[in-house]
C-alpha cells in the first residue's frame, strides 16, 4: 500500500492506470546532483511539456515514490504536492510513500529498481540511499512500456513516447491518419 496522505492508503495501480504515467523513485533529502535533483528536473521539464500540449491535458500523471519512508512521511511529501495543486487537472503529480522499508522493498523489487541504504564505518545504516536513476513510462493498462536511464533520456524522447502511447490507446489521432 502507498500513501499520498496520512489517511488514505492506496494500491499502486491507483497511480498507474487510466492515464499515461511517468514514475520514478526519489527521496527528499538526496543531495547527489546526479540523483534525485536530476529526477526532479526531468519531471519539471516533462510537466512543462504536458502543460504546453493541450492534447496531453488530463491524460498524463507524474508519480514519485519515496525511497525513505522514515523521513518522507505523507505530511512531509504534502509540501511538494502543495506546490503542484494549480495544475492538478492538467497533469497531476503524486508524491507517495510507504509505511516502512519492508513495504517499499516489494515495490522497488517489482520495478527492478536497485536501492539500498549506505552504511557508515560501523555498519550502521545512514540516511543516504544509493539508487539507480530510472524513469518508467507506464501505459493506461499499467504496463511498463519504457524504462529510461538518466544517461539515455531526454524530455523530447519522453514526450514522443507519451504521444505514441496516447495514439495507441485511441486518445490522439494517428499522424496523417496512419494506424500505430
Amino acid at each position: 500500500m502507498l500513501e499520498d496522505n496520512a489517511w488514505w492508503p492506496h494500491r499502486l495501480s491507483t497511480y498507474t492506470s487510466d492515464k499515461i504515467t511517468l514514475l520514478s523513485f526519489f527521496y527528499s533529502t538526496c543531495r547527489d546532483p546526479e540523483g534525485c535533483p536530476s529526477i526532479w528536473s526531468m519531471f519539471e521539464t516533462v510537466h512543462d511539456l504536458v502543460k504546453k500540449n493541450a492534447d496531453f491535458h488530463d491524460k498524463v500523471r507524474l508519480v514519485l515514490i519515496s525511497l525513505d519512508p522514515r523521513v518522507d512521511t505523507p505530511e512531509r511529501l504534502e509540501i511538494f504536492a502543495a506546490g503542484r495543486r494549480a495544475t492538478q487537472s492538467i497533469a497531476p503529480w503524486h508524491f507517495l510513500t510507504t509505511w516502512s522499508d519492508s513495504f517499499l522493498g516489494s515495490i522497488i523489487e517489482s520495478f527492478g529498481q536497485a536501492a539500498a541504504r549506505d552504511l557508515d564505518a560501523n555498519g550502521n545504516a545512514t540516511t543516504t540511499v544509493s539508487h539507480q536513476v530510472k524513469f518508467y513510462l507506464i501505459d493506461k493498462r499499467s504496463w511498463v512500456r519504457e524504462i529510461y536511464s538518466s544517461a539515455f533520456v531526454t524530455p523530447d524522447v519522453i514526450e514522443s513516447d507519451i504521444r505514441t502511447l496516447l495514439i495507441e490507446h485511441g486518445d490522439l489521432p494517428a499522424i496523417d491518419g496512419a494506424k500505430p
